[in-house]
């Protein structure tokens, strides 16, 4: 860790994970970085703050991704995370990078989103959504969502920037409360599903601004008879 000098690096085909710090604040790290295909697990701290990282593949059999992985590697310009990947740490995983796009996997649960932090994050996508009962806290206390985290304890927030994109993809059934939550800069939908994701409380509460909601073309009265806040928004598209 904390080796500047450090220009270049080739994991073993047999890596089965990267640990605690390994490569935390390696400046010189090269743009692309490959992680080999047997490597489940990265640990806490692994790669943050190496700045000069502008695209990291990550294997399709990856389960884990640990705090501060890839916290402030402010190079990356977009991170596609692979389905493999169960569990993404709720505290800054990757929080602090420059991507525009962001590919969550299927299994990646909603509960952990209030603390992601990209100010220049403008597209979503996401495949399958999952999230716990108590996913979100009464109004007195705090709120959870792709666009902002709020605590009216502390009155703090955090900011996933400029997101004006969100793409559903065919497995989403429901939609949480509060999800985007103050998406002000939201204007755009596409919802892949033939039959309409089930919307709850507030799902869209605040996101004054959606322009356009794209669903499958044979589902367009049923999207607008079930998301009817969006009626005169939705247009059929023809998914490839």
């Amino acid at each position: 860790r904390e080796c500047h000098k450090l220009k270049n690096i080739i994991l073993p085909q047999s890596l089965d994970s990267i640990g605690d710090y390994a490569f935390r604040a390696c400046s010189q790290l090269p743009g692309y970085l490959h992680i080999p295909e047997s490597c489940t697990k990265i640990e806490e701290n692994a790669f943050y703050c190496c700045v000069n990282l502008i695209e990291i593949s990550l294997p399709s059999k990856l389960k884990r991704i640990e705090e501060w992985t890839f916290s402030a590697c402010s190079a990356l310009k977009s991170l596609d995370i692979p389905n493999s990947v169960n569990y993404i740490a709720s505290r800054y995983a990757i929080n602090g990078l420059t991507i525009n796009t962001l590919t969550l996997p299927e299994e990646y649960s909603a509960d952990a989103l209030g603390e992601l932090d990209n100010p220049n994050l403008t597209t979503i996508v996401w495949n399958s959504i999952s999230y716990p009962s108590n996913y979100v806290y009464n109004g007195t206390y705090s709120y959870y969502g792709l666009g902002a985290w709020y605590s009216s304890h502390s009155g703090s927030r955090c900011s996933n920037g400029e997101i004006t994109t969100i793409i559903f993809g065919e497995k989403v059934e429901s939609l949480p409360k509060y999800l985007c939550y103050c998406m002000s800069s939201l204007t755009t939908l596409y919802s892949k599903n033939t039959v309409p994701p089930i919307l709850s409380t507030n799902t869209f509460v605040d996101c004054n601004n959606i322009q356009h909601v794209y669903v499958p073309t044979e589902s367009v009265e049923e999207y607008k008879t079930q998301w009817n806040q969006f009626a005169d928004k939705i247009v059929g598209y023809d998914f490839e």
